[in-house]
């Protein structure tokens, strides 16, 4: 390895590496430290100052306390989106040798039902968890089954609640920001459920997100159980087996946008079907529909997926062609993250990308990435964290507008050119509305 460089990678921003060289020249100069040394060569000392800081640290003018939180500590930073991404691709998840991943005292871990503790029963699906429970009065004596009878009904209860609205594969121990934004709603709607309300409103913002057809008739079910404990339900959907379902529909339009916002049909399924200007009831009726392409693509190379096990999956091996559009499907549970997500994507992440592969990647091999240039990630997750974050900075074409505005001449004269238009709190006379140019 030769002398150290702050190499240029794709998820540097420009701020990002020169808070980074900022770090390193800081602490080099207060412990002295040649950074022209190899760092295979360099003393183990020097390179832990270098990557874990200093204790005594630097006050900066330009930064934060600076040369006492090193490299890892800038990687480690909360809110800064850059150093977070580079933190998550060099980072492994590993279980602790004392509680076993299940972050309870030894104290507690040594109090069991059945031969398990609490850490065990909570690895249990929804599922899996009811069957426990059902054989568990056979296991224990006659004081035992006294004691804890109304309580395992409880329980049993409300397993049932989050099994009826399709969560029945989730652990109950599942980590709630890997949750969908539908499995959050159901899980909502499963404790409000076994509140027994009644008179109360309730608003669900498209709730069958993410769920396999099997379990939407669950869902279904367990909205009609609120209604008829009377109670009004409001939900946004474009499912439409829960058009079909519902006992009212109103349906806005005819557009998107300024093309939208009129009221163009409301009533029974029969009345939006039977409307002329509905599009939903277009589709609902048959009258417009989506026809599958008639020819289909033939394909010579594929990504193969070998031995995947990562969760549920086992040891599963998957072809998938090249240049296609591949959709993954299966009910709720059935391992369709686990194989795209935990194992091609994070596998593909490091060999497109020529880092090492990650130890909590669970397949044999993937085959065919010599063909992949490069790995893009899209999710859910927010496009942006400060105010000023919109469609148009996130696709770049925010700055095309800037330059143009820049460029007129009444601008060029008013204010410093390009500046005046930046989103910012220091940004010419965007000062006085707070830094949001409006």
């Amino acid at each position: 390895m030769g002398p150290m460089r702050l190499p240029a990678h794709p998820y540097h921003g420009a701020s990002f590496a020169h808070q980074c060289a900022h770090e390193i020249a800081l602490i080099a100069k207060m412990h002295v430290i040649d950074l022209s040394v190899p760092w295979c060569k360099m003393d183990e000392g020097l390179r832990n100052m270098i990557l874990f800081g200093n204790e005594e640290g630097i006050l900066n003018t330009e930064f934060k306390p600076a040369g006492s939180r090193g490299i890892l500590g800038l990687l480690n930073e909360s809110g800064n989106i850059v150093a977070e991404k580079i933190a998550e691709r060099y980072s492994v998840s590993s279980t602790c040798p004392h509680c076993m991943g299940f972050r309870l005292s030894p104290e507690s871990l040594s109090v069991k039902i059945d031969g398990k503790h609490i850490g065990e029963v909570c690895a249990f699906s929804v599922d899996e968890a009811i069957t426990w429970c059902y054989g568990l009065p056979s296991k224990l004596s006659e004081y035992e089954n006294a004691v804890c009878t109304k309580l395992l009904e409880e329980v049993v209860k409300r397993l049932k609640f989050l099994s009826n609205v399709g969560l029945s594969h989730l652990t109950l121990d599942r980590e709630s920001r890997t949750l969908s934004g539908g499995e959050s709603q159901r899980i909502k709607l499963a404790s409000q459920i076994g509140s027994g309300l009644t008179g109360v409103l309730y608003v669900l913002d498209e709730p069958s997100i993410g769920l396999h057809q099997r379990d939407n008739a669950l869902l279904i079910n367990t909205l009609k159980n609120l209604r008829d404990m009377g109670n009004t339900v409001v939900v946004i959907e474009h499912d439409d087996e829960m058009m079909l379902n519902a006992d009212h529909i109103v349906d806005i339009g005819p557009g998107a946008g300024t093309n939208g916002g009129e009221i163009v049909a409301q009533g029974t399924t029969k009345d939006i079907a039977a409307s002329s200007e509905s599009v939903t009831g277009k589709y609902l009726s048959g009258k417009m529909r989506i026809d599958a392409p008639k020819g289909k693509k033939s394909f010579t190379s594929w990504i193969e997926i070998k031995g995947a096990r990562k969760n549920n999956l086992q040891n599963v091996d998957v072809k998938i062609p090249i240049g296609s559009f591949t959709c993954v499907t299966g009910v709720s549970g059935s391992g369709k993250s686990s194989l795209v997500w935990d194992t091609l994507y994070r596998y593909a992440l490091h060999r497109v990308d020529g880092g090492p592969i990650r130890p909590d990647i669970e397949c044999d091999t993937i085959l065919g990435l010599e063909n992949i240039d490069k790995v893009i990630e899209i999710d859910q997750s927010p496009i942006g964290r400060t105010p000023a974050s919109n469609p148009a900075t996130y696709v770049g074409l925010f700055a095309h507008i800037r330059t143009w505005f820049a460029g007129l001449p009444l601008q060029s004269r008013a204010v410093t050119p390009w500046v005046g238009f930046l989103s910012t709190p220091k940004a010419g006379d965007a000062k006085r509305v707070g830094g949001r140019i409006h």
